[in-house]
């Protein structure tokens, strides 16, 4: 009957550190999974990369090797990157600017003295409109602009770093991807 006892014990001690043995496995794995998942969107932008350059990649493997064919790849992937989001952006400044001259001459212009003129029309046929200064209500609004604005840039800050992080991240993994290729789809 002690014997019977002692296995008892035994399964169930093993039973129980088992259970422990796979809890802290799932543990370390999710902790592992927490550590990778920032890297997970730029690597996944790095096989989609390596996989659209990969026969610029292969024929200047053929003339230069697995490393400076894999950098001059890479070099043109970032490029293919990168200038158009320079060009893209640098027309939205672009834009911004000449709208915003653009409404600061036609006010001093005259022309848009039609406002003006509509709201005076107003004023005499709504009462209530006459209480409102268009001035004040014109200033308070672009300091709530203003202020909203200045709120936004911190945000956009970070996107802009974060962005900034993943490309640097998905072209360093492009450049690894491409120069093991060959190791790589003898493993898969």
């Amino acid at each position: 009957m002690s014997d019977t006892r002692r296995r008892t014990d035994v399964m169930s001690s093993d039973r129980l550190s088992d259970a422990l043995l796979w809890a802290a496995l799932a543990a370390l794995l999710y902790l592992l999974f927490l550590v990778v998942q920032p890297f997970l969107t730029p690597l996944g932008w790095a096989g989609v990369m390596a996989i659209v350059f990969y026969p610029m990649h292969e024929r200047l493997e053929q003339r230069w090797g697995g490393g400076r064919s894999a950098a001059i790849t890479t070099l043109a992937a970032a490029l293919l990157v990168i200038v158009p989001l320079l060009l893209v952006t640098a027309a939205f400044v672009r834009e911004a600017i000449d709208a915003a001259a653009g409404l600061q001459s036609a006010f001093l212009d005259g022309r848009l003295a039609w406002i003006e003129r509509a709201w005076r029309a107003l004023e005499h046929r709504v009462p209530a409109a006459q209480r409102l200064d268009v001035a004040v209500l014109v200033t308070d609004t672009a300091k709530r602009g203003a202020m909203l604005l200045a709120a936004q840039s911190g945000a956009v800050l970070v996107n802009v770093v974060g962005f900034t992080f993943s490309l640097v991240i998905a072209l360093f993994a492009t450049f690894f991807v491409l120069r093991d290729s060959r190791v790589i789809m003898a493993t898969v």
